[in-house]
């Protein structure tokens, strides 16, 4: 395939060669009911589908597609249920502000004060607001940011007893070659910590990222050389370039490996978003 990859007990790389179906299989599917994030409906037979940490072979998501498509929606989507329906610890990494109403919904301090590296519990939701500095002072706190988190999970500082996801937006590149990052990404499904990350180009992410995520969602794709690496990256059939590249917003494909070393690939027909409560709806079904 031409990459490097970082091949460790945790990498879900080696996992790309074998047979995939098209649909989850029924007892994932039940278990999410109870356990997972539900994502949509697939087109082919309409069954629901979850993001249930409790199959996938690590709790990495990294999410792909060109602007407009439905990667932020979709973020946000995750992140609000991460919060509410799991009982999930998310700490947010906000370059651009993007994230500061969902953040505020899910009563994390904000600008409140001025959050420093020092504020890390992995056990606690946090959000930082790194907007406003200039580039190389974003790239600068969040690599502290980032080696506290990697640090405080190598230690089992917070005794975790929860699951922690780490949301970088798309200016994540700025640290995109990050020791520490690279320590979470391998590492971090042992002590429950979980990244997700948001890409306009597969090209962005580094190769021990793609290595090592076991849920792909891939928005459209204008840009067929994109498409093209996306199916060498996850050994896809050539069919699957046309369909990336003609997904309507809102639609997407799902990559996922699960523990028993088996892969589901199926598009979802509509990302659904999530109402928060009766006068406050932050996200709503895609039109």
């Amino acid at each position: 395939m031409g990459n490097k990859h970082i091949y460790t007990s945790n990498t879900v790389s080696r996992l790309l060669s074998v047979p995939y179906s098209e649909e989850p299989n029924l007892a994932e599917s039940l278990s999410g009911a109870n356990n997972g994030i539900f994502i949509g409906n697939s087109i082919k037979m309409n069954m629901p589908i979850f993001l249930d940490f409790n199959f996938l072979f690590n709790p990495h998501v990294f999410i792909v597609g060109m602007t407009g498509s439905g990667k932020t929606y979709l973020m946000k989507s995750i992140l609000l249920r991460l919060g509410f329906m799991i009982d999930a610890s998310v700490i947010i990494l906000d370059f651009t502000g993007e994230y500061l109403e969902t953040a505020n919904v899910m009563g994390m301090e904000s600008n409140a004060k001025q959050r420093t590296p020092d504020d890390i519990n992995i056990n606690k939701s946090t959000y930082f607001m790194l907007k406003g500095l200039k580039e190389d002072e974003k790239a600068q706190r969040a690599s502290e940011i980032l080696k506290a988190i990697a640090t405080r999970m190598r230690g089992n500082l917070d005794r975790q007893n929860k699951r922690t996801f780490v949301l970088l937006d798309e200016s994540w590149k700025l640290i995109n070659s990050n020791e520490d990052l690279e320590i979470i990404v391998r590492e971090g499904r042992k002590y429950g910590v979980g990244l997700l990350l948001a890409s306009q180009l597969l090209e962005d992410m580094s190769d021990g990222i793609v290595a090592n995520s076991a849920s792909v969602f891939i928005f459209r794709m204008q840009v067929r050389k994109s498409a093209e690496k996306v199916m060498a990256n996850y050994n896809l059939n050539q069919e699957y370039i046309e369909t990336i590249q003609g997904l309507d917003q809102g639609r997407c494909l799902l990559i996922k490996l699960d523990k028993a070393n088996k892969r589901s690939i199926t598009v979802i027909r509509r990302v659904l978003g999530i109402a928060v409560s009766p006068k406050t709806t932050i996200l709503f079904p895609g039109k």
